[in-house]
C-alpha cells in the first residue's frame, strides 16, 4: 500500500546543485514522507496483518491526534478522480477512471471529507494542503458544483499557501532546433500552437541573427493531484543549433515568460532579469544522445522529459 501520488516524486532523480538552490516546506507531503518513513511502513504491515479497515483505523488515530502527514494522506484518500479537466478537457492518464470508486485503502470518494482534512493540514502551516484546498476548490466551480466556495476564496488560498512558502505554477517548455539559413531568424512557416510569437523572434535575434526556428515538443509540468494552478503560466522556450558539450542549469521562470538561446556552449537568456522561482531547470545529454530537461516542482519532487533528439539538431544545422 502507498501513499498517494502527490506524497511521492513520479522520479527520483539525483540532480545535482538542485537542493542547493530551492529548499521545499517541510510540511509538504514529500517532505513529511522522506522525514518519516515509519509511517509508509506501518501502512505496508497494516495492509498485509489487518488490510483496509485497519490501516483506516490507524490513520484516522493519527489524523485525530494532529499529524500532518495523516491528515493530508486521508484528504488524498477521500479526494475524487478528476477524469476531465473541465478547461482543456485532458483525460486523467494512467487508471481507468472513476469518481465514484473507492480508494486503494477503500475509502468511499468524499469532497467533505478531504476538506475537511485539508484544512486541518492548513491550519498546521502546510501550503501543500492549502494550495490543494483552492486547486479543488476551483475544480468544483469549473464543474459548477454547489456550494463549494467561491473565486474570491480560491484566490485567498492561493495567497496563504504562498505565505506558508508553496507557491505551485503550470510550467510549460517548448524546445527549438534552429535550421541553418542565411535569412534572419524566422519560424518555418508549420502553423502550430506552440509557435513562438514574433515579439519572442525579434528578441532571439538579438542573439541568434539567422536560422529557421521549428518546434519539436512542449511538456506542461504538474502534480497530477494538482489540476489548477493559479496563473499566468511560466513558459522556457529553449532555442537550440547544436548538441550539449555539458550540462547546462537555466532557473525556473516564476509565471513568466523566458526564451533561453544557445549562444556557444551556454544559452543566454531573455529577458535577462525574469523572475524565477528558486527551482532550477537542468539541460544534458542522455545514453541516447536525446537533449533531456529535468527539473523540480514545489514540493520538492523531480521529473524528467525528453526535450529534443540530438538528430533534430544535426539535421537542423546542416546548410
Amino acid at each position: 500500500m502507498r501513499l498517494p501520488l502527490f506524497a511521492l516524486p513520479l522520479f527520483l532523480l539525483p540532480i545535482a546543485g538542485l537542493a542547493q538552490t530551492y529548499q521545499p516546506p517541510a510540511l509538504s507531503a514529500r517532505q513529511l514522507a522522506k522525514a518519516h518513513p515509519e509511517f509508509d511502513d506501518k501502512i505496508d504491515a497494516l495492509d498485509k496483518s489487518g488490510g483496509n479497515a485497519a490501516i483506516q483505523k490507524w490513520v484516522l488515530e493519527k489524523a485525530n491526534s494532529g499529524d500532518v502527514l495523516a491528515q493530508i494522506y486521508l484528504a488524498g484518500q477521500y479526494m475524487p478522480e478528476e477524469c476531465t479537466h473541465p478547461v482543456s478537457g485532458a483525460i486523467h492518464v494512467g487508471v481507468a477512471c472513476d469518481p465514484t470508486r473507492p480508494s486503494p485503502i477503500g475509502l468511499k470518494p468524499s469532497f467533505e471529507q478531504m476538506f475537511y482534512w485539508l484544512k486541518k493540514a492548513s491550519a498546521q502551516g502546510s501550503g501543500e494542503a492549502t494550495e490543494m484546498q483552492a486547486q479543488q476548490m476551483q475544480r468544483l466551480i469549473l464543474e459548477k458544483a454547489p456550494g463549494h466556495g467561491t473565486e474570491a476564496e480560491v484566490a485567498r488560498l492561493h495567497a496563504l499557501a504562498r505565505t506558508q512558502g508553496f507557491d505551485d505554477e503550470k510550467f510549460t517548455i517548448v524546445c527549438h532546433p534552429v535550421g541553418a539559413s542565411s535569412a534572419a531568424l524566422h519560424r518555418d512557416g508549420r502553423p502550430s500552437e506552440l509557435d513562438i510569437s514574433d515579439a519572442e523572434v525579434a528578441a532571439a535575434r538579438g542573439v541568434m541573427a539567422h536560422g529557421t526556428l521549428g518546434n519539436y515538443d512542449s511538456t506542461w509540468v504538474h502534480d497530477e493531484s494538482l489540476w489548477h494552478p493559479e496563473g499566468p503560466d511560466a513558459t522556457l522556450r529553449i532555442l537550440m543549433t547544436k548538441p550539449l558539450t555539458h550540462d547546462v542549469t537555466l532557473p525556473m521562470p516564476l509565471r513568466t515568460k523566458v526564451l533561453a538561446v544557445q549562444q556557444g556552449d551556454g544559452f543566454t537568456l531573455i529577458p535577462a532579469n525574469a523572475p524565477h522561482n528558486g527551482r532550477m531547470v537542468v539541460l544534458r545529454m542522455n545514453k541516447d544522445h536525446d537533449v533531456v530537461a529535468e527539473g523540480m516542482r514545489a514540493d520538492g519532487s523531480t521529473y524528467h522529459w525528453t526535450c529534443m533528439n540530438e538528430s533534430d539538431l544535426r539535421v537542423a544545422s546542416k546548410p
